[in-house]
């Protein structure tokens, strides 16, 4: 999963940790339902769907 990360972020290691600590409900990033969180150079929100969830990631920079 890093690998594409880097195409938008220059920290895809932080935000592989983020998402994969989510998965595990440890959520160390505290990514909240609905709401952009800045993770390194980019924005994370996570939004629930149909049993499942999307991850939207945007650089922010």
């Amino acid at each position: 999963m890093e690998a594409w990360i880097y195409l938008i972020s220059r920290s895809g290691d932080k935000v592989a940790e983020a998402i994969y600590s989510s998965w595990d409900d440890t959520n160390e990033a505290g990514l909240k339902v609905g709401t952009w969180t800045t993770v390194g150079d980019t924005q994370i929100k996570y939004v629930p769907s149909n049993g499942a969830g999307i991850y939207e990631i945007k650089a922010a920079f």
